[in-house]
């Protein structure tokens, strides 16, 4: 490996000492944890997440259905209630976010089409 690979590996390291030490990151990962606790709760949320990625996949393509969406929606609904899938899934998507927008930021001003 390069010096600027080794850098760029580091500083990456360096961002998620820090993200490991938010509220966000620690909430997330003690929802995370009490959900595993419960096989039930973990199949529904883990079952959820399947039946949404491919209902983004369908909606890309064109085949979700109205229907489908509505159900999804219930279905997200009945979960959220859970004070540790609504921690999960909320506190989760805001490290994700993060995590994007570091990525964003760091690459930016280069002039590299990354849509090869």
């Amino acid at each position: 490996m390069d010096k600027l690979t080794i850098l760029a590996i580091h500083m990456g390291k360096r961002v998620s000492e820090l993200l490991k030490q938010t509220d966000k990151y620690k909430q997330y990962q003690e929802a995370r944890a009490a959900i595993k606790a419960d096989r039930n709760l973990e199949k529904k949320v883990n079952l959820f997440m399947e039946k949404h990625a491919q209902f983004l996949y369908d909606m890309r393509d064109g085949t979700a259905t109205f229907d489908r969406e509505r159900y999804m929606s219930q279905e997200f609904h009945k979960l959220m209630l859970n004070k540790n899938v609504n921690t999960y899934i909320e506190n989760g998507l805001c490290l994700i976010e993060t995590l994007a927008e570091f990525y964003i930021k760091s690459v930016e001003d280069l002039d590299i089409d990354l849509d090869i």
